[in-house]
């Protein structure tokens, strides 16, 4: 199972000294712009908090017991008491919110990406997608915006999992949004081809905002959707 958190600046607790791990306080202390120290904690309260509510070891140990250390080039690493192994998460903020997921697996490739549906350049398109992904954006200039938005977050999510970053040229990426399903559910599915991956995900609309989520290609299972990802049982928030 993949289980995902939304939360908001205005749910953290404060101070934040309080929840952060000896490690993350000196790592917090060493972000200078306020902007980025904001998304930051935002990121890891929303991830502590997923942990302690997924991991029956973390349920009872205080936040601060909960660390998230940095990997180069990918998700952090997470580590709790009773934890049997460093456990990546992935994590993404905007605009003051912040998602975190977790996969009951902790080798499977697991990437989470949260953007604002907003109009882009005309050239956005021809600079970061496929031909395949530009033909197939639908002609009207909202539901453009919302396409362009999940294919972009479809990317970043694969680069995420595969430990790449922004660090490759988008457009060997390939995003493919799947049609709606018939029954009107809010998740839809979408399919990525990345540095020869194969990977599998979905996105929805939230608010303002497009959440996707995208994992290792072994671990969908389309046929029993949406039981592979959940919302975990703690307060969710989107403005």
């Amino acid at each position: 199972m993949i289980a995902y958190l939304l939360q908001s600046q205005a749910d953290l607790a404060w101070p934040p000294t309080a929840w952060l791990s000896a490690a993350e306080q000196a790592e917090y202390a060493a972000l200078r712009m306020p902007r980025r120290q904001q998304d930051w904690l935002a990121g890891r309260w929303t991830a502590k908090r997923l942990i302690q509510a997924t991991r029956a070891e973390a349920a009872g140990a205080p936040l601060a017991a909960i660390q998230l250390a940095p990997a180069s080039g990918r998700a952090p690493l997470a580590s709790w008491p009773g934890c049997p192994r460093p456990w990546p998460i992935s994590i993404s903020h905007c605009d003051g919110q912040a998602a975190a997921a977790l996969c009951d697996e902790p080798c499977q490739p697991l990437g989470i990406d949260l953007e604002r549906v907003e109009a882009r350049s005309p050239a956005f398109p021809d600079d970061y997608f496929t031909l395949d992904e530009i033909a197939s954006l639908g002609r009207g200039l909202q539901a453009q915006a919302e396409q362009v938005t999940a294919i972009w977050c479809g990317k970043e999510a694969a680069l995420k999992a595969l430990g790449l970053g922004l660090t490759v040229d988008t457009r060997t990426v390939s995003v493919r949004l799947k049609p709606a399903r018939g029954d009107g559910g809010e998740w839809r599915l979408l399919e990525v081809d990345a540095a020869g991956a194969r990977l599998e995900g979905c996105w929805r609309r939230r608010g303002p905002y497009v959440l996707t989520i995208v994992w290792g290609a072994a671990h969908g299972r389309a046929e029993d959707w949406p039981v592979d990802v959940q919302l975990v049982g703690v307060q969710e928030r989107v403005a």
